[in-house]
């Protein structure tokens, strides 16, 4: 993250992460946040308390329930989780209301998911454990 700007990520033990600022559209309340970047998932997901807690969010701010699909050891599993909106600052600019999946599983980061990821280019470099945004 260069002087706030949140332009960079890096690689740990072979896992990219990117850290973002994200808001509460309607209160203002903002956060930083390490996300996983997962361009296998749908959706990003946010921990739940990072939404409800320091964001500030209620019930009032879920749009929907939304069923996530996944496999623990070769099992299917549903997840219902709450869906939200919150505003995300990336790579020098805000992207509003965007569509954050609310999961309450005990992570200390999110999962930055496609639904987001379609937005930019990056580029990964796996031997300086580096990510930058392709402009």
């Amino acid at each position: 993250m260069k002087g706030g700007e949140f332009t960079e990520g890096t690689i740990i033990d072979g896992v990219p992460y990117m850290p973002l600022l994200i808001k509460n559209p309607n209160k203002g309340k903002s956060a930083i946040i390490e996300l996983l970047i997962d361009s296998g998932a749908q959706h990003t997901l946010i921990p739940k308390d990072v939404l409800f807690d320091s964001l500030n969010l209620d019930k009032r701010d879920i749009i929907r329930d939304v069923r996530i699909q996944g496999i623990v050891p070769k099992e299917e599993c549903f997840v219902v989780c709450p869906e939200v909106l919150i505003d995300f600052f990336i790579n020098r600019q805000w992207l509003k209301e965007i569509r954050v999946i609310a999961f309450d599983h005990n992570l200390d980061h999110g999962i930055l998911g496609r639904n987001l990821l379609q937005f930019f280019n990056l580029e990964l470099n796996f031997l300086n454990k580096t990510i930058k945004f392709l402009k």
